[in-house]
Formats: C-alpha cells, sequence, structure tokens
C-alpha cells in the first residue's frame, strides 16, 4: 500500500497537473513538461568462462576521451589476426599522437612517418565483425575494455548501424585488467606494458594494437582459470550496452548539475547518480516547484528494479530542496 501512494506521488510530481483528475489539455495552467521516469545503473551480470572462444582485441583512438574515434581495430584468435587502420574524421590529439605514432596529415594515415593503408570506420568494423562471426558466438577480451574501449567501440557501431550485428556473434567481454588484479593483487602497476615486463619477461611495441593483442593473448595464457572466482571480470554484452546508454544519459545532464557540485551541494559522484537517473538541473527545479517536498519524492522514486532513484540520504536531499527554497525566496 505505502509503495503504491508513492509511486502515486512521484507520477505526480512528474507528470505534474495533467495528472491529477479533471484537469484537461485544454486547462491554461496545465504544465506541460514532464520529469522523465527513473532509469538506475545497470547491474554487472557475468557468464562462466570455461570452454569459450576467445577473440582479443584492441584500439587505438584519437584521444584518451571515450568520445574519441578509432584508429586502428586489431583481434586474433588462435592463430588468426586482423587488423585495419581506420580514417578518422576527428583530428589526432598531440597526446595520442606521441603514444600511438599515428598522425593525419592531408588526408594520409601514417604510422611512425609510414604512410598505412586506411580505410572508412564502417569498412574496418564491417571487417572486424566478419573475423568475429568467423569464430562463433565469442567472448571478446581486451585490456581495461570496460571503461574505455567498450565505449568507443560501441559509439562507432552505433554510429554505423552496426551494433544489433555486434549482439549477435560477441555474448561476452572479459577485461584482463580487471582478471590480472584479481590473479596478482599485489603488483605495482596493471599497465599491459608493465604485466608483460613482469609475466614474460618481456618488452614489446605498445600501443600498436597488433603487437598489443599478440602479447595480450600471451599475458592470457598464463593464467589457470578458477571459473568461480574469474568470472567476475566479464560482462555481458546487454550490460555493456546498457552502462553505455546509461553513460550517455550522464553526460546529456550532468553539465546542468555543474553549479551543484561547485557549490558543494553535491558530490561529482552524487551529481552522476542524479544525471544517470535522468534528471537535469530544471527537472529538479520543476519537481521543487510543484511539490516542497518534490525534491524528496523525485530522489527516492523506486527503480523497477527496486533500488531508489537517487538516494533516500535526508541530508542530501534537505540541502538539495534548500537550494530551490532559497531561489524561490530571492
Amino acid at each position: 500500500m505505502r509503495d503504491r501512494v508513492q509511486t502515486t506521488v512521484c507520477k505526480e510530481i512528474r507528470e505534474g497537473p495533467t495528472y491529477q483528475s479533471g484537469v484537461g489539455i485544454s486547462d491554461s495552467t496545465v504544465v506541460v513538461d514532464e520529469i522523465p521516469p527513473p532509469s538506475s545503473e545497470p547491474q554487472q551480470q557475468s557468464l562462466s568462462i570455461k570452454d569459450k572462444e576467445f577473440v582479443f582485441f584492441d584500439l587505438e583512438t584519437t584521444g584518451l576521451a571515450r568520445t574519441s574515434h578509432i584508429l586502428q581495430v586489431a583481434a586474433i584468435c588462435g592463430k588468426e589476426t586482423f587488423s585495419s587502420y581506420v580514417m578518422s574524421k576527428k583530428p589526432i590529439t598531440p597526446s595520442a599522437s606521441t603514444i600511438t605514432g599515428l598522425k593525419l596529415d592531408n588526408g594520409t594515415l601514417y604510422h611512425h612517418e609510414r604512410r598505412v593503408n586506411a580505410v572508412s570506420i564502417s569498412n574496418a568494423l564491417g571487417s572486424f565483425l566478419s573475423f568475429i562471426e568467423k569464430q562463433g558466438n565469442v567472448f571478446l577480451v581486451g585490456h581495461n575494455i570496460k571503461s574505455f574501449d567498450v565505449h568507443v567501440l560501441f559509439q562507432a557501431l552505433n554510429s554505423c548501424s552496426l551494433l544489433d550485428r555486434m549482439s549477435k556473434c560477441v555474448q561476452v567481454f572479459l577485461d584482463t585488467r580487471f582478471l590480472f588484479k584479481l590473479v596478482h593483487p599485489n603488483l605495482c602497476s596493471y599497465s599491459q606494458q608493465y604485466l608483460s615486463e613482469v609475466l614474460l619477461k618481456c618488452t614489446y611495441n605498445a600501443h600498436n594494437a597488433v603487437e598489443d593483442v599478440l602479447v595480450l593473448q600471451r599475458l592470457f595464457d598464463t593464467v589457470h582459470f578458477c571459473d568461480g572466482e574469474h568470472s567476475s571480470c566479464t560482462f555481458t554484452f546487454q550490460y555493456a550496452l546498457s552502462v553505455h546508454n546509461y553513460q550517455k544519459v550522464v553526460d546529456r545532464n550532468i553539465p546542468s548539475l555543474q553549479g551543484l557540485i561547485d557549490k558543494n551541494v553535491l558530490s561529482v559522484r552524487m551529481a552522476k547518480k542524479v544525471a544517470g537517473s535522468g534528471l537535469n538541473f530544471d527537472c529538479l527545479r520543476l519537481a521543487h516547484s510543484r511539490s516542497p517536498d518534490g525534491i524528496y519524492n523525485l530522489f527516492t522514486e523506486l527503480c523497477d528494479n527496486k533500488s531508489v532513484r537517487v538516494t533516500k540520504c535526508k541530508k542530501i536531499i534537505d540541502i538539495v530542496t534548500q537550494v530551490f527554497m532559497s531561489s524561490n525566496k530571492s
């Protein structure tokens, strides 16, 4: 009963007067703005890693941001390798050029001053998927991919309308950075270069995607798997897609909350949670204008997974509410 009442109140806060009985579309006082329903941070889904086909992959990109474009994609499965350079429409940052040795000059891509054959991103990704499809339904393995490569890859796949095609041939991702943190918990670094020096006793031409996947496959072969423990390093394609979409919501809403961050009303972490739940500053202002308890009802609204939309913390809710109360007085 209590949950049903809260759901009704939250819906009234989100939808405004149009939700009230007897209020019609012709009412001149109707507020048509609606606050979006709650979205929650995706929960990780892992799968068993026993007896799977592994494809190791790596990307070189125009920069270090998740919005970077792909310059090279490489993969290896068994002894079969794949590599393609990409002609990016986005300029390469100086730091990325220094790291990768890649640079664009008058529409030509060079790797350490050597001209390379670069194709469009759609052709490169199409060939990459064809390589994966030959292997069957695979685990796609990479280093530090959960926080970077998967986001860059999904952005590129989406721009080429290839996400659905990948979903049919990639079952799960495995991030070897998490894997080696589990297997070797006391190392001072988990960069692939350092792991190569410590575990393989060798150095290599890092930040060339082909060399990276060759070494990563060798590093992976040093691990003796314990499925119950190491499966935690995996995440499903659907989870990865949900995280990617969730991050896009955060990126869209977080700029409007910067003022609350600057005034220490919200921590960066809490602001990202607010943003990820589908709320921006205007949503908060609208909720408060509809009810003195609007922020409370919005933040504590239940999501489909029964978690709260943002937080139940009274201190945080009161501080945010006070911002809008003060604004109304002034």
